[in-house]
């Protein structure tokens, strides 16, 4: 009893101080990427609108180059998408047209129809 209790403290023990190191070095190198980050933003001059365009301009073109039209799988999944979010509205009792519970709808045409005749 004693020896396993010896044994299960010195285990605690031994993760503390891993723990305790790694988070410490981990710290430092957090720290350290941090001064590295503001030294960066610090020296960095300020960019010329022409310069964002032109970045930005990259970025669309990169994006547009990559698109691919869709393919059977995606059609696949869009109609099981489909047909998951009809089973949902319909167990859940929501109307389509509005996306309200339909007992909501009715005590709105209800509450309506009562202030109309007010």
């Amino acid at each position: 009893m004693f020896e396993q209790t010896l044994v299960t403290l010195s285990l605690g023990l031994a993760f503390f101080i891993v723990t305790f190191y790694l988070h410490q070095m981990s710290s430092k190198a957090l720290f350290k990427q941090f001064e590295s980050w503001k030294t960066e933003l610090l020296d960095a001059s300020p960019k010329s609108v022409d310069d964002i365009k032109e970045e930005l301009l990259d970025i669309v073109e990169d994006t547009l180059a990559n698109m691919q039209p869709p393919n059977a799988g995606d059609h696949f999944m869009g109609m099981l998408a489909q047909v998951g979010q009809m089973w949902a509205m319909r167990k859940f009792n929501i109307d389509p047209a509005t996306g309200l519970p339909r007992p909501m709808i009715a005590q709105e045409v209800e509450n309506n129809i009562i202030d109309q005749f007010e």
